[in-house]
């Protein structure tokens, strides 16, 4: 993601042999951050980072034994956030006010970047309606929403230290969401995250061996995992789901990166919704997480990687076994959840 040169170190890791890290005790500290806003802190034994973010534990939960007595998120609850850094929808050029159609603020219990600033963490409010997922929207306000993911990552990008952006959407409860009300967020990150850094290389090392993105090469062999899509755009039931009923999103036409691309955010709604729909219909649960997954900055035209979306119905709880081995645990192969999904129907 992002247009700017990177030196030729567009990777980078938190991992290997430590060296961009200092020891701080036991563990150690990612010297990513030089203005000491939240630490990564390494454990030196199992390698995994911890992001610390004590400020979220203060965020409002509808799910919690004290709900918040209003939304901050709602129509005329504006000041509940910091200011907004786009609206639309108002009539009016009377910011942080009322009657706006989708709102992108600064998320005021950031998990990366200054709590004074909030620079590096953004919420984006996809509708005025407290009720509403984007499956009840009309595709015209999807598209649009889909644009601002777009525009606001970009921006991140743009900022001079972010090598990376996570965009994501956590819908209900048990996807990890404090608030009803339907938002997505964006986190602009000053290192490349371990879990990047590992499908590049293995995206790489792929194209070395075979000349072909392996995205590319999935697509053309879907054959029953293709579960729905567009033209532009194919819905895959994920052949080593991490959850029953996984669903990636892929364009067709390769693109490594989401951003600073052309993208047909009309088609790319009424597959969203469609998958939506189709999941959480075939699963019988409302929550789930969406994933937007870009490369990094300096490797935007990368032949190896190919951008997707990852749809993740939470069904099914991390448990025990997963964090013991860091293997997941299915209960549906990918042949079984991708028939189920082709055969579902709306009505």
């Amino acid at each position: 993601m992002g247009g700017r040169d990177h030196g030729g170190a567009a990777l980078g890791t938190w991992v290997p042999g430590l060296t961009r890290c200092s020891r701080e005790g036991y563990a150690f500290r990612v010297n990513a951050d030089p203005a000491n806003r939240h630490p990564v802190l390494l454990d030196p034994i199992t390698g995994h980072g911890t992001v610390i973010a004590s400020g979220r534990a203060r965020r409002p939960n509808d799910f919690g034994a004290r709900p918040p007595a209003t939304c901050p998120f709602c129509p005329g609850n504006e000041s509940q956030t910091p200011p907004e850094l786009f609206a639309a929808g108002r009539e009016n050029d009377d910011a942080n006010t009322a009657g706006w159609r989708l709102r992108v603020v600064p998320n005021k219990f950031p998990a990366w970047g200054h709590p004074s600033d909030h620079v590096r963490h953004e919420v984006i409010v996809e509708t005025a309606d407290h009720e509403a997922d984007l499956t009840d929207l009309a595709p015209d306000h999807v598209a649009e929403v889909l644009g601002v993911y777009l525009e606001r990552a970009t921006a991140l990008m743009d900022l001079d230290d972010i090598r990376h952006v996570a965009v994501f959407r956590n819908r209900g409860e048990a996807a990890g969401a404090t608030l009803r009300h339907a938002h997505g967020q964006f986190v602009g990150l000053t290192e490349v995250p371990p879990a990047v850094v590992r499908e590049v290389s293995l995206a790489e090392e792929s194209f070395q061996v075979t000349g072909r993105c392996p995205t590319c090469a999935l697509l053309q062999d879907a054959g029953e995992f293709e579960v729905g899509g567009s033209d532009e755009f194919a819905v895959l039931a994920a052949r080593v789901p991490r959850v029953p009923f996984e669903c990636w999103i892929v364009p067709r036409v390769h693109r490594a990166s989401w951003w600073r691309r052309t993208t047909a955010f009309g088609s790319l709604a009424r597959v969203l919704q469609d998958a939506i729909r189709r999941v959480t219909s075939v699963t019988g649960r409302p929550d789930y997480n969406l994933i937007w997954r870009s490369t990094p900055g300096g490797l935007e035209d990368s032949a190896a990687c190919h951008a997707r979306i990852e749809l993740l119905p939470r069904r099914a709880r991390i448990a025990g076994f997963e964090l013991g081995t860091g293997l997941y645990l299915g209960s549906v192969a990918g042949e079984d959840a991708a028939l189920r999904l082709r055969e579902w129907r709306s009505e």
